[in-house]
């Protein structure tokens, strides 16, 4: 073998060696950025053993993926309300890099750059307890709804007159000190939901009603340009590699029990009702719907009424149809309930007097 050929072979599995250990060649120094702290439950989280987490904290993680970045977090031993603000007086001084949960203001603005790009949102909500008959507020049945606030939070208390007006209901404030006193009241059963912010995770409680959202947004101190610049390029990237990220990791510390799928009196009285539901099935529609090799239907929506089944104690029949016109049929005749899967076409469904789910599938 040529002796030049020898030593590229040895070049290049001394290169392949180096990046399977992890060793980085030419590596860029990371640039230190330092990071305000304050331990808010959800967003900026420190454990006993010293680990962080949060929605800010993962998000900062992500960022520094494309920023080549490493944080110094700069923590205030004191309550979060006092740690805020001198954290943001340590940003406006110069004193570190970036903070995060930022709502943007103009008097704010007067005082920091904030990046072009909010990296979330800081909704009201209504929560209820975990057993509250209360599902939504078009569940509530009742001209009035008691709800615990906490004392001087005059916007929030406006923002809930104005979703309320929307049900023609009326809020009751049942003012508290602070959301202990916010639980027991509905504890006590004197009030029937609390407000407070989606940014607040409540495992114990359910949310049902989220409205009036803020975007919150990553700040730096004035004049630091090329921090607002990596920060934006890095969510584009962020947004474009994984459309979802934001959401599932909303999901992840603020979701709650939010998701958890609870039957209003009215939904619970029709499925007392009508325990089987006819279901019509085009049988030949994979992946949707179809008749496998034992001659049993199956597919997406059959799984998916499977699941529906096991939450609602609901039954499906499925009545078969060989076409379409056969199951345009049934519709017109009324021998079933609904059908398994339909084109989104809402000039077709007016025509045939049908109404349409949400979704559950898109392509």
């Amino acid at each position: 073998m040529h002796k030049r050929n020898k030593r590229f072979i040895m070049l290049f599995f001394i290169v392949m060696s180096l990046m399977l250990s992890g060793v980085p060649l030419h590596a860029k120094e990371k640039r230190i950025i330092k990071v305000g702290y304050p331990i808010q439950a959800g967003l900026t989280e420190l454990d006993e053993d010293g680990n962080y987490s949060g929605y800010t904290y993962e998000y900062l993680q992500e960022i520094a993926q494309y920023a080549n970045w490493e944080y110094e977090f700069v923590k205030i031993d004191k309550n979060i309300n006092d740690s805020l603000v001198e954290l943001m007086g340590m940003l406006e001084r110069g004193e570190i890099d970036l903070l995060g949960g930022m709502i943007y203001s103009e008097s704010s603005a007067e005082k920091y750059d904030y990046v072009g790009h909010s990296y979330g949102n800081a909704n009201t909500v209504l929560k209820v307890l975990y057993d509250s008959d209360i599902t939504n507020l078009n569940s509530a049945s009742r001209t009035e709804l008691r709800v615990a606030v906490i004392e001087g939070a005059q916007q929030r208390q406006k923002e809930l007159n104005e979703f309320c007006a929307l049900y023609k209901i009326t809020p009751i404030f049942i003012e508290c000190t602070d959301y202990i006193e916010q639980v027991q009241a509905m504890t006590e059963g004197r009030a029937d939901a609390l407000l407070d912010v989606s940014a607040h995770p409540t495992n114990e409680l359910r949310t049902i009603a989220t409205f009036s959202p803020r975007p919150f947004y990553f700040a730096t101190t004035k004049g630091k340009s090329d921090i607002v610049s990596e920060v934006n390029s890095a969510i584009d990237l962020i947004e474009q590699t994984d459309p979802y990220y934001t959401s599932n990791l909303y999901d992840k510390y603020f979701g709650g029990n939010s998701s958890i799928f609870k039957l209003t009196s009215e939904e619970q009285q029709y499925v007392e009702e009508n325990k089987i539901v006819r279901v019509g099935v085009l049988a030949n529609n994979p992946p949707f719907q179809y008749l496998n090799k034992d001659n049993q239907i199956d597919g997406i929506s059959i799984d998916l009424l499977a699941y529906v089944s096991e939450k609602t104690n609901l039954d499906f029949e499925f009545v078969l149809a060989s076409t379409q016109e056969e199951l345009n049929k049934l519709v017109e005749d009324n021998r079933i309930d609904i059908i398994s899967h339909a084109v989104c076409d809402y000039s077709l469904n007016r025509e045939s007097d049908v109404a349409l789910t949400r979704p559950y599938l898109k392509t």
